[in-house]
């Protein structure tokens, strides 16, 4: 919401400005007032995204942790969440396993 008033009001100003301070018409002050902004909106936007991406100190502190009343969902109970991390590593163990069978390691001292 405040994103759009600060836009409307650069939009604004920018349109004031132009038919006070040029001789442009009242449809190109408007094109010209609500492109400029919108075209340095998406810019800004696309080069802070890409910046983020490419940030080798960004830190990704994955999904927002809420109290219990503002969950959108109930919590998993803490059982059921230990059976299946328990569940995760025997499986993850398998296919290490399987795997190194598959592919021996071979020795690099020779």
């Amino acid at each position: 919401m405040a994103v759009a008033i600060v836009f409307a009001s650069v939009v604004g100003a920018l349109y004031l400005h132009l038919r006070k301070a040029t001789h442009l018409g009242v449809r190109s002050a408007a094109a010209i007032g609500i492109a400029v902004p919108l075209l340095l909106a998406i810019s800004a936007g696309w080069l802070t995204q890409q910046s983020t991406l490419r940030n080798v100190n960004r830190l990704n502190l994955g999904i927002a942790v809420y109290p219990p009343t503002l969950r959108m969902t109930p919590s998993a109970d803490l059982n059921d969440f230990l059976a299946q991390a328990e569940s995760l590593k025997r499986d993850a163990n398998r296919a290490r396993q399987q795997s190194l069978a598959d592919f021996p390691l071979t020795d690099a001292t020779k």
